[in-house]
């Protein structure tokens, strides 16, 4: 019987060892607990079981200081950095853990710079807090912004997101032009530029320009090119759209240019947009097992955009354009060939300013007949053919294509609208102007006592 009773008693030490182990591993796992994080100034109480002592590492990180009775204790942020505190307990058990400081407020020079150079976004002081107003147009500058801002909480946003839903639209004028009709309007150049490339920029909007004329079309833009001083790229005139418009108006008149289209097209930022003056071309496809089945092919003017708002006033561009039409010379079991020019580039341009590509060219055959000045003979049938002559005139088309970006927010067109200054400033002002209403409207208020009476 003893033998067994010592044998209860040494399962009952076993248990109590293993629990007393557990309880001295207890700190160990405290001590790999998650960092605690303070605000410099800020305090936090921590609640603990009875010890003994506590100690800071780092008294310029965090100072400590025990409440009576040795159960609680204030942990204040001084400076950034990390550091960790030590917790003795009545015989002697330790307890580690680290504290890190981290500033969660912000001067307003600093989150300036933190921003960068986001169109549109104003940085303010507000008492002890920071505020930021303004509106945001790409997904990209809202990304950045969000990262920035929401590490801060003296940060008070006030800046619009405009990135969903914004749309651009596209106005675009499909024209054909006579090889003399564009010589008259001096766009010769653009054969000069076919190996060159021109940069310029414009410092008070903040832009800079690349232009690089692609194989078969070129571009410009809607400013006039600075002085060129000693460059000596021969450019010719380069004039503002809206001289040009005129010109493109007289020259139709002349019947030296012909309006094919100018539709206006709206695509979601970053979308492609599709617009074709033309037709499509039937022909026969047999598959393998013999069956004839007909497709369509595409042709005439056709122009792909795919526009990307980068900045709130300003709009990048892919384009490509194709002139094309029926090759009935080139021809295949009776179904002519397509014949077509095409013209691919990016550029970079200010939300309103108009885009052109040119170079396009194709031909067309115009016959005419001459009668001899005989009168009456050359109305005679059969005989009147004898007493002229027929004269086939191969004349050169250019076509024309211009393209005006805008960007709409909310259905409203931002270039439109204004600046954002000026969207501001009606902003304020219909403010201002509800507040002088509200305040001289009259106190239509009725007492109850007067309402009894009457």
């Amino acid at each position: 019987m003893s033998v067994r009773s010592v044998g209860n008693e040494t399962g009952r030490g076993r248990r109590l060892l293993l629990a007393i182990l557990f309880l001295a591993c207890a700190p160990i796992a405290f001590a790999q607990a998650p960092a605690m994080q303070l605000d410099p100034n800020e305090q936090r109480t921590l609640e603990l079981a009875r010890f003994s002592n506590i100690v800071a590492a780092d008294r310029s990180v965090v100072s400590v200081r025990a409440l009576p009775g040795n159960r609680q204790v204030i942990i204040t942020g001084v400076g950034e950095g990390s550091t960790s505190i030590t917790i003795v307990y009545p015989g002697g058990r330790t307890e580690t853990r680290r504290i890190r400081v981290v500033s969660q407020r912000i001067a307003a020079d600093d989150l300036q710079l933190l921003i960068g150079d986001i169109f549109g976004i104003e940085v303010v002081d507000a008492g002890s807090n920071i505020a930021v107003r303004g509106a945001i147009r790409t997904r990209s500058e809202l990304d950045r912004y969000r990262k920035v801002v929401e590490r801060f909480d003296n940060v008070i946003d006030l800046v619009e997101n405009l990135t969903v839903g914004s749309n651009v639209q596209l106005d675009v004028k499909v024209f054909e032009l006579t090889r003399n009709g564009v010589e008259e309007l001096g766009l010769e150049w653009f054969e000069t530029l076919q190996q060159f490339d021109i940069d310029f920029s414009d410092s008070d909007r903040g832009l800079e320009y690349q232009f690089s004329p692609p194989r078969g079309g070129a571009l410009f833009g809607e400013e006039t090119l600075a002085d060129l001083g000693d460059n000596p790229v021969a450019v010719g005139k380069m004039a503002r759209i809206s001289p040009l418009l005129v010109e493109l108006r007289a020259l139709e008149e002349r019947g030296d240019a012909k309006l094919l289209a100018k539709p206006q097209l709206v695509a979601e930022n970053g979308a492609n947009a599709r617009f074709q003056v033309g037709g499509r071309l039937p022909y026969p496809v047999e598959s393998s097992q013999g069956a004839v089945t007909v497709q369509f092919q595409d042709y005439g003017t056709i122009l792909e955009v795919a526009p990307r708002i980068v900045a709130a006033d300003a709009v990048a561009l892919e384009i490509h354009a194709e002139v094309s039409e029926p090759d009935y010379a080139n021809s295949v079991l009776g179904t002519p060939g397509i014949r077509s020019r095409e013209a691919s580039t990016s550029v970079q341009v200010r939300a309103g300013e108009t885009l052109a590509i040119a170079g396009l060219l194709s031909t067309a055959e115009v016959e005419t007949r001459r009668s001899l000045p005989i009168p009456l003979v050359g109305r005679i049938p059969l005989i009147g053919l004898l007493f002229g002559s027929n004269r086939t005139q191969i004349d050169e088309i250019e076509t024309l294509i211009l393209v005006t970006p805008h960007v709409l927010a909310g259905g409203r067109s931002m270039i439109g609208g204004g600046t954002l200054e000026e969207l501001r400033t009606e902003r304020d002002e219909q403010i201002d102007s509800k507040r002088r209403s509200d305040e001289s409207a009259p106190d239509e208020s009725v007492d109850p006592e007067d309402a009894e009476g009457r």
